[in-house]
C-alpha cells in the first residue's frame, strides 16, 4: 500500500481559505445579480417589480437563487472531491467492501487534506460508520452563538 505524500505548499494556507470564501460570495453575488436582471426584464404588464408583485427582491435562505448557490456549491464541491479521491488512489487496487474504503478515508484521505489521521472510528457493525475528529479544521471559523459545552451536547448521539 503506497502511501501519498502530500505535496510541498507553495501558496498559504489561509490564502487559500480566503480565496474560497471569496469565490462563494462573488458565486452569491452573480446569481443574485442574473435574478435582479431578469426581474427587470420581465414583461411591464406583470406590474412594478417594487410593489410586491413580483419582480427584484432581497434573497434570503429558502429562495431559489439561494437554492442555486447550493447546488452550483455542492456540484464543484463533488467535481473537487472526485478529482482528489482519484489523485490519491490512482496506485491502488480496487476496494473491495466498505470496510477499506472508510479505512482509506481514516487514513489516506484524512492524512492528505489534514495532515493528522481521524481520531476515531466507531461502527455498529451494519454498515454504519462514525468518524471523529476532535479538532476538525473546516469548523474552527465557523461563527456559533452557544457554548461548546452546549454545542457539543446537540451534536452527540
Amino acid at each position: 500500500m503506497a502511501s501519498i505524500q502530500a505535496p510541498v505548499k507553495l501558496v498559504n494556507e489561509s490564502t487559500v481559505e480566503f480565496l474560497t470564501t471569496e469565490m462563494v460570495e462573488a458565486m452569491i453575488r452573480t446569481i443574485k445579480d442574473d435574478a435582479l436582471r431578469l426581474g427587470a426584464d420581465r414583461d411591464p404588464s406583470l406590474g412594478n417589480p417594487n410593489d410586491g408583485a413580483g419582480g427584484p427582491k432581497d434573497y434570503s435562505e429558502g429562495d431559489e437563487a439561494m437554492e442555486a448557490v447550493y447546488y452550483k456549491l455542492e456540484m464543484i464541491g463533488f467535481r473537487v472531491g472526485e478529482r482528489l479521491i482519484e489523485k490519491i488512489s490512482k496506485d491502488r487496487m480496487r476496494f473491495t467492501d466498505n470496510l477499506d474504503v472508510v479505512k482509506f478515508v481514516c487514513k489516506e484521505v484524512w492524512m492528505f487534506l489534514f495532515k493528522k489521521q481521524v481520531d476515531n472510528l466507531k461502527t455498529n457493525h451494519r454498515g454504519v460508520y462514525v468518524l471523529q475528529d476532535n479538532s476538525f479544521r473546516w469548523f474552527t471559523r465557523m461563527a456559533h452563538d452557544q457554548s461548546s459545552a452546549e454545542s457539543v451536547k446537540k451534536v452527540t448521539p
